[in-house]
């Protein structure tokens, strides 16, 4: 997944600066979407993981990967320009500040869903992914 994100941030930033950030955003909620959901279908099956799931599982935390390093690029590029130039450093860092903190978030959420055995792991990929594809589709709707 960090390879996806960090790696490859500059397609994303390419894709942002050709397509604008609303194509970003419905990209993003697509990619994200189907990644998570890839590995919600995975994590459904109760077997050993053969060298074919394993090929989805890596191509599904890619495509989340992209996903979040698309929507990062789409949230600066959507939301700095709207700031005064005397306080954009302020909301750079403050965007970058919420979007780090963001695998924290989903970290507690996993634990106390997962852990905590109130859901199954299949149950709360698709949960992420419904919930990501449904945030970039409302910011799309946004730009």
């Amino acid at each position: 997944m960090s390879f996806g994100t960090y790696l490859l941030k500059p397609i994303s930033g390419s894709f942002a600066d050709r397509f604008g950030p609303k194509k970003s955003a419905l990209a993003c909620a697509i990619t994200g979407g189907l990644g998570y959901g890839c590995i919600g279908i995975i994590s459904l099956e109760r077997h050993e993981i053969g060298f074919f799931e394993l090929i989805i599982t890596v191509t599904s935390f890619m495509c989340v990967g992209i996903a979040s390093g698309l929507g990062a690029v789409c949230i600066m590029s959507g939301n700095v320009p709207i700031f005064n130039p005397k306080h954009r450093g302020r909301v750079v860092g403050t965007l970058s500040s919420l979007i780090g903190a963001s695998p924290i978030v989903v970290a507690l959420i996993y634990v106390e869903v997962v852990k905590n055995r109130k859901y199954e792991l299949d149950t709360f990929f698709f949960s992420l992914g419904i919930t990501l594809s449904t945030i970039f589709c409302i910011g799309s709707l946004i730009y």
